[in-house]
């Protein structure tokens, strides 16, 4: 599966090439794609964004934020929209006072977007999230920086983009206290068109224009850092060690603590511990992805032929007496006998049934296979393979 999460964002930054990227620009620089010098199959497709966001009227409407830098008064505040015209004229509302439109979690309504920030998840072993920022002519946000580190893909219309050029301070994902707002300093400005594509590290102070009515979609995550792997070892010895599990009294227990770190420092040491710990943590962290969408219709007989569907992720770990095989929004307990077999169907792009190994009886080998279509991670192969 990594080979394909490779390929797929490969493809998004091309001609970037993905090693270059992370050798130059991951956490150090902004990187600026225009359209017209990408060269993947993932450059933005023919939909036109604008519908694509208002049929998700009845999901999306109630659930708006927004910014604005200069706002002409109050935004009207998120409410239910019983069609897209109706969904159409509260973003007109919240244009009307000077604010630009904030649509989380809407890669779904852009099948692209969700493969790329799916792939970005296994890659980076961290979610990503989605958003669309939907402005009109003129609107603008403040000089900020972002938590994340972000792409942004133009959809429509323009924006102009204001990037300081000052090293990225790799914020915390909290506002220390005190912080005062950042001041953007030597910049660059970048204008952005349809299919241009932003690299943004996180902490890097910027602000926006728009230029003519604009969407744009943002994609965003925080990478696994050196604290992040610190505190996957701590969560692991904390299953191994009760005492980290009991309440801790203020001011009674710095003896405990004292004894805590040593396990750690000891167990720090050891790479198959942080291997585990870090397998762990990305278990749980798939497990908590959203549901993998799952088909209502019951196949008259087995395929013989399944891949994974286009969002699939897993993660499989042993234990003692049973296969956890993590996937998005559930953890699927299996008898440790099909350990070969499991594995084989979290790493196979594509297959056919009778190429699982371990040697399972076939009966058992299509059981096996229905679960994992009844779960959505595995698809018939009969249709097209989007994005593979």
């Amino acid at each position: 599966m990594q080979d394909r999460a490779r390929r797929i964002v490969a493809d998004m930054l091309a001609p970037q090439s993905l090693d270059d990227f992370f050798a130059r620009h991951f956490e150090r620089s902004a990187l600026f794609v225009p359209a017209g010098q990408r060269t993947g199959s993932a450059r933005t497709g023919a939909e036109d964004p604008e519908m694509a966001l208002l049929a998700a009227y009845k999901t999306d409407a109630h659930n708006l934020t927004s910014h604005a830098a200069d706002p002409a008064g109050p935004p009207p505040g998120p409410r239910r929209a019983v069609s897209r015209a109706d969904y159409r004229s509260l973003v007109g509302d919240y244009h009307a006072q000077g604010h630009t439109v904030r649509i989380p979690a809407c890669g779904g309504h852009f099948p692209h977007i969700a493969r790329f920030a799916r792939a970005l998840t296994e890659l980076m072993s961290v979610p990503v999230e989605t958003a669309a920022f939907w402005s009109a002519e003129g609107a603008k946000a403040p000089v900020h920086y972002d938590d994340e580190d972000l792409f942004a893909i133009q959809m429509h219309g323009r924006k102009r983009w204001f990037v300081s050029t000052a090293p990225p301070r790799l914020p915390n994902p909290w506002r220390q206290i005190g912080e005062r707002p950042p001041e953007l300093g030597s910049h660059s400005v970048i204008d952005m068109a349809p299919g241009d594509l932003l690299y943004v590290p996180r902490g890097t102070p910027h602000y926006v224009i728009s230029t003519t009515d604009s969407i744009h979609l943002s994609v965003g995550f925080s990478p696994l850092t050196v604290r992040d792997a610190i505190v996957a070892m701590i969560d692991q010895l904390a299953d191994l060690h009760r005492p980290l599990r009991e309440t801790f009294a203020s001011g009674a227990d710095g003896s405990r603590i004292a004894e805590g770190l040593s396990l750690l420092t000891q167990q720090a040491r050891n790479p198959r511990f942080l291997q585990a710990a870090l397998a762990s943590r990305t278990s749980r962290m798939i497990g908590k992805l959203p549901k993998l969408e799952q088909s209502t219709a019951k196949p008259d007989a087995p395929p013989s032929r399944v891949r994974q569907a286009d969002l699939a992720i897993a993660s499989v770990l042993k234990t003692a007496d049973i296969i956890d095989f993590s996937q998005p929004g559930t953890h699927i307990l299996i008898h440790p006998g099909a350990e070969e077999a499991v594995r084989f169907i979290a790493e196979t792009d594509e297959f056919w049934v009778d190429e699982l190994p371990g040697g399972l009886a076939p009966d058992v080998r299509n059981a096996l296979v229905a679960q994992f279509i009844g779960s959505g991670f595995l698809v018939p192969a009969d249709g097209p393979a989007a994005g593979r």
